[in-house]
């Protein structure tokens, strides 16, 4: 069975007691589901990690909850318990506290809440969505700004800023943070946490991407990688005109470097193509001029172009594509059908 990663800020969220009905019923999931397992394993042993320098007592009150916890829950989450088990060079009492409480608060979290007190666990998530073909400019509660590109959502709770500066993204932003006291900026794209060291940076995260990128115009960040097992910092932080690139399906990181005008450009209506296949290139017209794209031969998507398209409109950008990759695009309503041009074809036949 494939392993699925866990949504940690969402876990960690729940052991604090700030959980809606909705997500608790995910993080149940994730106790039950054998799919969570490395990943939960690998947050327990992190978690586990932190605390073991702590002296925790372990008192008869918290040994017999935890008990009832694995009663309630099954062999499934005792098999987690036993498997960090095996980890060395931790303080046993200290150890076995922490996991104890970690399982005693995700089984007293998920079984005490009822209806009276939904208000009292619900917190108050404030999402900022943009449609294709819709750049927002926001201002966040610590005056921070954030260009939000189409198609995208970014979510921060209640706490903001003063409790955390945690934000979500899922899609394409460009952020110039305030530096303030407290909590760091932080923002969290898939399996990747970028941490704000005085800067502006850009982060594109699309499902149905290939890659989570992280490119800083200004200052520096430091990015954070989310693995089966630990969580690792990058090399080094990126700074001005550093990239990185992190592939999803593999978790292979790459870094290197661009032009820090092109970064985040899109905000101006600038958009560069570096060597990109046209599959990727057309995700991301889709997304600026609210469009489907088809193509006529798969392998013609897997073909790479290189350009910029600065200010055009739709048909403008149909035609720049067409004379670059030699490709003829026609448009019916709202899709956009994309083969090879007659005079590739012919000159095929021909050889």
């Amino acid at each position: 069975m494939q392993q699925q990663p866990i949504d940690r800020q969402l876990l960690t969220t729940y052991l604090k007691g700030d959980c809606t009905p909705g997500q608790l019923q995910q993080v149940k999931q994730y106790f039950e589901a054998p799919q969570y397992k490395e990943s939960l394993e690998a947050f327990l042993h992190e978690d586990w990690l932190r605390q073991a320098a702590i002296p925790v007592a372990v008192t008869p009150d918290v040994a017999d909850q935890f008990q009832r916890f694995r009663v309630a829950t099954g062999q499934q989450v005792e098999t987690t318990v036993v498997t960090l088990r095996k980890w060395r060079g931790l303080r046993g009492v200290a150890a076995a506290a922490c996991v104890a409480v970690v399982a005693v608060a995700g089984w007293l979290l998920y079984h005490s809440y009822g209806p009276t007190q939904e208000a009292v666990v619900a917190t108050q998530w404030k999402t900022l969505t943009t449609k294709p073909g819709k750049v927002s400019e926001v201002m966040l509660p610590d005056s921070s700004m954030v260009y939000l590109g189409p198609a995208s959502t970014l979510r921060y709770n209640e706490g903001y800023p003063a409790k955390n500066r945690q934000l979500y993204l899922q899609g394409e932003a460009y952020f110039i943070v305030q530096h303030r006291e407290g909590p760091a900026f932080t923002v969290t794209t898939g399996r990747l946490t970028t941490v704000d060291i005085g800067t502006e940076f850009n982060i594109s995260y699309h499902p149905q991407q290939a890659a989570i990128a992280v490119a800083v115009a200004k200052g520096k960040v430091e990015v954070l990688q989310q693995t089966a097992s630990h969580t690792v910092t990058s090399r080094s932080p990126l700074t001005a005109s550093q990239c990185l690139y992190y592939d999803t399906a593999t978790a292979a990181i790459r870094f290197g470097n661009t032009a820090p005008d092109l970064i985040g450009a899109w905000r101006k209506g600038i958009l560069h193509f570096r060597n990109t296949t046209l599959q990727e290139m057309a995700l991301q017209l889709e997304r600026y001029y609210n469009i489907q794209i088809r193509f006529s031969d798969d392998m013609l998507a897997k073909e790479r172009i290189t350009t910029v398209l600065r200010r055009r409109s739709l048909p403008d950008a149909l035609q720049v594509l067409s004379m670059t990759a030699g490709v003829h695009c026609s448009r019916k309503g709202d899709t956009v059908w994309i083969k090879k041009s007659s005079a590739l074809l012919e000159s095929g036949t021909a050889k």
